[in-house]
């Protein structure tokens, strides 16, 4: 009622006419303002450091889709879009398809140019298991599926993806790359592929061909994970030595860095920094190591926040 009465009332005293004025004139300066924050920080992230933002990558995913039995054939055309259900806003979650595909039900058959010389072959193929690698006439079918997510870059420390198997000198997790893996994903992120044996008395797809994948939830566990990056108020720290947790002469506001892409790409659950300190004459704490000081210093004298980077800005964590 207020601001309406502010707005729509004609009949202001001269003054109060002024007020409002500057209250508009005021706002354009106000929305300039509350962007310097912004705009310092991307100064000083683009001008001063150098860096660029990267560009979006949008999400992508692999569809399984059937057909109507009674449909001979079906052509999505490229950049057909997809419902993969709504987000938490109510909005429908869109996939564009990147190529044209057409789907087929029946046989696929192989055509014979009869111009060619006819060579007798199993129409239904034959047994390859007791063939040697000369004589085998097929091809084994690799069976089975693969899981790329940030979530398995996993580079060092004792590693645990749900199956004990990882140690500290096993080969680390990192991004699929087409030119070594050759298995035409056109992914970037490392990948977990599960697939059937082959060489097998029984071959298990008979008894998991009718296994439908719901849903799939990945959890890892690094311990003593070591290859850090560390800043601190003078610089980059050299953590294979003893350095100064907090530089040489530490005081309210300074700080330690730590940077690492496999830790904060993930959504933790749970994070636990340690140090062990240099020099500490052994059986001793804090409390005993600085007893000769007059100042009544303890174990819990010594206290640090925690913050994190997001979004170009340093939050603390609750």
């Amino acid at each position: 009622m207020f601001h309406d009465n502010l707005q729509h009332n004609e009949n202001h005293e001269p003054h109060i006419g002024l007020i409002l004025s500057f209250f508009q004139l005021f706002k354009k300066l106000q929305d300039e303002l509350n962007d310097v924050p912004d705009r310092l920080l991307t100064y000083y992230y683009e001008q001063i450091l150098g860096q660029s933002r990267r560009k979006q990558i949008p999400d992508s995913v692999y569809c399984y889709v059937e057909i109507d039995p009674e449909v001979p054939e079906l052509v999505l055309p490229e950049s057909t879009r997809i419902i993969a259900g709504q987000n938490v806003d109510g909005q429908d979650i869109l996939y564009e398809i990147t190529d044209s595909v057409k789907m087929v039900n029946g046989i696929y058959s192989r055509q014979i140019n009869p111009s060619e010389r006819f060579r007798p072959f199993l129409a239904l193929g034959e047994e390859q298991r007791f063939l040697s690698e000369d004589s085998k006439t097929m091809e084994e079918v690799d069976i089975g599926f693969a899981v790329s997510s940030p979530t398995l870059k996993l580079k060092g420390g004792n590693r645990k993806v749900d199956l004990s198997f990882l140690g500290p000198s096993f080969p680390e997790f990192s991004a699929y790359q087409e030119e070594i893996h050759q298995d035409g994903m056109g992914i970037s992120q490392p990948t977990l592929k599960v697939r059937i044996k082959n060489q097998t008395v029984f071959h298990p797809y008979s008894f998991l061909q009718f296994l439908e994948l719901e849903q799939l939830k990945i959890s890892v566990e690094v311990k003593q994970l070591k290859n850090l990056s560390l800043y601190s108020n003078y610089g980059p720290m050299d953590q294979s030595i003893p350095f100064d947790l907090f530089g040489p002469t530490p005081k309210a506001g300074s700080y330690l860095m730590i940077g690492n892409d496999e830790i904060f790409a993930k959504d933790l659950d749970e994070l636990n920094v340690g140090w062990t300190y240099y020099g500490l004459p052994a059986g001793e704490d804090m409390e005993s190591y600085f007893g000769g000081y007059p100042y009544g210093i303890r174990n819990d004298s010594f206290k640090v926040k925690f913050q994190a980077l997001s979004d170009f800005r340093f939050c603390p964590l609750t």
